[in-house]
Formats: structure tokens, C-alpha cells, sequence
């Protein structure tokens, strides 16, 4: 019974370990992808700042809006 009590707690260290690693690493990944979001945003900003300043109209919005907006 010792023998089997001791297997077992090892098994847990072991399981509790590895579950360690894998919720690190899960909270590593959740970091790059709110930094990456941060970063598409700050992107997505200033390429609309371009655009306004710019008045530049892409090929792909002029398909979808209507000609008589552009006289």
C-alpha cells in the first residue's frame, strides 16, 4: 500500500508539473496575442490616418460603394 501511495504522489508531481508548463506556456501565448492586437490596431490606426489625410480611396471600397460618391 506504501508502495502504491508513493507511485501515486509521484504521478501527481509529475501531472501537476507538467500542467504548470502548459498553463506558462498557454499564458505566454495569450500574452503575444494581445500584444499582436495591440500592434494591428496601432497599424490599423495610423493607416486610417494615412487614408483620411491622404484622401485616398481604395480599389476594393470603390467596388462595393456606389459610383455617384465619387463626383
Amino acid at each position: 500500500l506504501k508502495e502504491r501511495s508513493e507511485l501515486l504522489e509521484e504521478q501527481n508531481n509529475k501531472l501537476t508539473t507538467e500542467l504548470t508548463n502548459a498553463i506558462d506556456h498557454s499564458n505566454d501565448l495569450c500574452e503575444k496575442i494581445v500584444l499582436m492586437e495591440m500592434s494591428r490596431d496601432k497599424l490599423q490606426a495610423r493607416l486610417t490616418k494615412i487614408t483620411v489625410d491622404t484622401g485616398y480611396v481604395s480599389m476594393a471600397s470603390r467596388q462595393t460603394t456606389p459610383d455617384c460618391y465619387y463626383k
